[in-house]
């Protein structure tokens, strides 16, 4: 994005994944999230406040 245009950033409560993933879908049913997650990290597009890493 070197237009000018604001960087766009995810910020999702990661509860929401934990519990979709304990009461409902094992975690290898979806298992291209994570992939996808671990690229918006790595982008620097989804970011977690200090307190949810510790």
């Amino acid at each position: 994005m070197t237009d000018g245009a604001p960087q766009l950033l995810y910020s999702v409560d990661i509860s929401s994944f934990m519990d979709w993933q304990a009461r409902y879908y094992p975690v290898d049913v979806f298992a291209s999230i994570v992939e996808r997650a671990d690229n918006l990290i790595t982008a620097k597009w989804f970011l977690a406040p200090a307190l949810v890493k510790e």
